[in-house]
């Protein structure tokens, strides 16, 4: 929260800048103009004012100078705008309190989700060139006098904050400039930023008389159902996959499905459970409400998939677990290391190079302050970094599929999977093994794409070939370049396919202790009932047993997470 001082003071700049200027940074990441302004991709760091009102250009407004256009830049990709429009409402309601009705009936919102009124249903801005020239940054358009311009102070605060809560970057406007041949030049295409909307900024949309109301049933039905729509995403498949079964229906399930969508008939059931579609004579039909459902994901698509990435990246892992204090590898220093630069003022015992980055931008500041003259550089902007050690990772995940992972078991180790992709820097191979097959990708990725669609046609069925899989990781390792990797062996139970003998159990733990005398970090996460022959495995292999009362996604994300910090 910015200080209400601090925030009148930075607000009386504002007015001040704008009475001189077209346009002025506020902060780092945000411009504040009454005209359009534009980025090139031949200059992303630079914006760029050019000769056309916004409210006559965006609302066919007579009178010049009446709506501010604002522009929070951040790093590309998805920001959820009805998240973002709750941040906003809440900060101008604690500001404002009963007057900021009026103020928030005439601001507008658009991000690469979608956008329309603050107070509306913000189900507009959703055609897609309009989407995708708002992948870096979130627009404002709003209708200020001059006493409520300090108020965007607080706004850009509360936007820029929910833009790292949803994982993204803000991005530094390096520079703001007058583009003073659009001015007196060609009219510059804005078509990708035109679209229906419900604004009230509009000259014949001034009354906020058509608002929907708190109760309006429509209103309480579609979020509602917005809701069960996250939930459903995240317990079966991706949105988009959901949007394109749904869309298949009417249907009988064939093995083309089923080969495509290995939880197909799980994700069948819970549909039918929630009363979205009906089995008639074995063909499954869409309801009313399905009907409504496959429409709100075609319309939110975007907003969905932000979402499913927000809860995989940040899903809680405080759940307890159960330590079984097996016999610990020798770790062996086999590292792979990332430069980090540590910046700081020149310390004659640390030494370091001369960050020139650091260097400009601590002289810019002083620049700015007016405490040195424009373009020289003192002794005291010298910065000088030192390179900090972090290791990566390269983590394999050994999933049993057998039929008793199915269900729950399987669709935690496939959130893990993604979760890990999002949440760390590492990257991420997950071989499958079940009855007489391991399947093994083509190599590592960091590519949550690319993991959704190895593990959406995987179902749990018949054995566990466990001797395989550890035999298929380590061939797998040695057809590629890693460093140091962390395996994890995640299973519900002891094998039951044997490899070279008789007897499963011993081929499991001779390939097992091939292990020890690989550079790598071994953990094998199991249950209760199997802790005995899992103890065994780990003495043979020298990695570590983590024994669990059940397999939930945010237990084995906690114990990921924590061997991860162990091990860098």
């Amino acid at each position: 929260m910015v200080p209400r001082s601090k925030m009148q003071v930075l607000g009386e700049r504002l007015v001040r800048a704008l009475t001189v200027s077209k346009g002025v940074r506020l902060g780092e990441s945000t411009v504040v103009s009454c005209q359009v302004h534009v980025v090139s991709i031949d200059k992303p760091e630079e914006v760029r004012i050019i000769g056309a009102d916004a409210g006559q250009m965006f609302y066919g407004r007579q009178k010049k100078g009446t709506i501010y256009h604002i522009d929070v830049f951040h790093q590309v990709g998805c920001i959820n705008h009805r998240s973002l429009a709750q941040v906003i409402i809440k900060t101008l309601v604690s500001e404002l309190e009963a007057s900021a009705e009026r103020l928030l009936d005439h601001m507008d919102i658009q991000t690469a989700t979608g956008g329309g009124r603050l107070t509306g249903s913000l189900a507009f801005g959703r055609k897609a060139s309009l989407r995708r020239a708002h992948a870096n940054h979130v627009h404002l358009a709003a209708e200020l006098g001059i006493k409520e311009l300090p108020l965007l102070v607080p706004v850009v605060a509360a936007i820029e904050g929910e833009i790292l809560r949803q994982g993204l970057e803000i991005r530094k406007v390096e520079r703001v400039c007058l583009d003073l041949q659009k001015q007196n030049g060609p009219k510059t295409d804005l078509s990708a930023y035109t679209s229906e909307s419900d604004s009230f900024l509009c000259e014949n949309k001034t009354s906020p008389s058509t608002r929907p109301k708190s109760g309006d049933s429509n209103s309480n039905r579609g979020d509602a159902v917005m809701k069960e729509a996250y939930q459903l995403v995240t317990e079966t498949m991706p949105p988009s996959e959901l949007l394109h079964l749904l869309q298949l229906l009417p249907f009988e399930p064939t093995g083309e499905h089923r080969e495509r969508w290995g939880d197909l008939d799980y994700t069948l059931a819970i549909l039918k459970n929630k009363g979205y579609i009906v089995q008639k004579r074995g063909r499954f039909e869409l309801t009313d409400k399905g009907q409504y459902l496959l429409e709100l994901i075609n319309l939110y698509l975007p907003e969905l998939e932000s979402g499913l990435r927000q809860f995989l990246r940040r899903f809680s892992t405080s759940a307890d677990h159960v330590y079984s204090h097996a016999m610990i590898k020798p770790g062996r220093d086999f590292k792979r290391l990332r430069e980090k630069q540590e910046v700081a003022p020149f310390n004659l015992s640390l030494g370091g190079q001369l960050n020139l980055t650091a260097t400009a931008a601590r002289a810019a500041c002083r620049w700015v302050q007016g405490n040195s003259l424009p373009g020289c550089i003192s002794g005291d902007d010298l910065r000088y970094s030192q390179p900090v050690r972090h290791h990566a990772f390269n983590i394999i995940l050994l999933v049993d599929s057998s039929a008793s992972m199915a269900g729950d078991r399987l669709r935690a180790a496939r959130m893990l999977a993604q979760h890990l992709v999002l949440a760390t820097q590492d990257k991420i191979a997950v071989i499958t093994f079940q009855d007489d097959t391991v399947l093994v990708p083509p190599g590592f990725t960091n590519s949550l794409g690319k993991i959704q669609a190895q593990l959406l046609a995987l179902k749990a069925t018949g054995l566990t070939p466990m001797a395989h899989a550890l035999a298929e990781a380590g061939t797998f390792l040695q057809r590629h370049r890693v460093y140091r990797p962390l395996v994890v062996l995640i299973t519900d139970g002891i094998p039951t396919v044997p490899l070279k003998s008789s007897d499963a159990s011993t081929d499991t733990l001779d390939q097992a202790e091939k292990f020890r005398s690989r550079a790598l970090d071994f953990v094998c996460i199991g249950l209760n009932p199997n802790q005995v022959f899992l103890e065994e495995l780990c003495r043979k292999s020298g990695g570590r047993l983590y024994v669990v009362n059940e397999l939930e996604p945010t237990v084995l994300a906690q114990l990921i997470h924590k061997e991860l910090r162990r091990c860098r």
